[in-house]
């Protein structure tokens, strides 16, 4: 057991450099908040409505650099889509799960994204995907400051819903 130990403490102070090198970059995880303006659009046998309102929420994930440019990486978001014209009986939760390619500048990281949405109330949730564009930018080596362009659509029972939102967020980087 004592050589066991005694190897894992050799193998920890041999990577430990290179482990604080790659924090350097963007590889790591973050948490952080976003508030949105969403446009939405509801469309039914031909008759559409739509409404515009804001949005907020909590968004946690995990940056990876493949190497000096390229950046691969995982987010889930919650949000809350706040409505008064649309006839929905109370706000919506939005839920992402997120897969994000981006090209870094440095203190920039220019991504897209792609994934899986799920919109609900109390009593129904609908699947749909996801797609946008995204700008991070380092404040400090742990405060990102960033905006997110998203497009989200759902269809059920011959009811299509489309969600366009503009994020502002803010995370920490650990």
């Amino acid at each position: 057991m004592n050589r066991f130990l005694a190897r894992a403490m050799s193998v920890a102070l041999i990577a430990a450099p290179g482990l604080a090198l790659a924090q350097d970059g963007w590889t790591g995880f973050y948490v952080g908040g976003h508030i949105a303006a969403t446009d939405t659009e509801v469309s039914f046998a031909g008759l559409g409505t739509s409404e515009n309102s804001t949005g907020f929420g909590l968004h946690a994930g995990y940056n990876h650099n493949l190497n000096d440019r390229i950046v691969l990486g995982g987010e889930l978001s919650r949000g809350k889509l706040e409505y008064s014209d649309l006839a929905f009986d109370e706000d919506l939760t939005s839920e992402r799960v997120k897969i994000r390619l981006g090209y870094t500048t440095g203190s920039a990281l220019f991504y897209g994204v792609a994934g899986y949405a799920r919109i609900s109330d109390s009593d129904e949730d609908e699947d749909g995907h996801t797609l946008g564009l995204g700008v991070d930018y380092k404040l400090t080596s742990n405060v990102l400051l960033g905006a997110e362009l998203m497009y989200d659509s759902f269809s059920a029972d011959g009811i299509d819903l489309d969600v366009t939102s503009l994020s502002f967020r803010v995370s920490y980087r650990f």
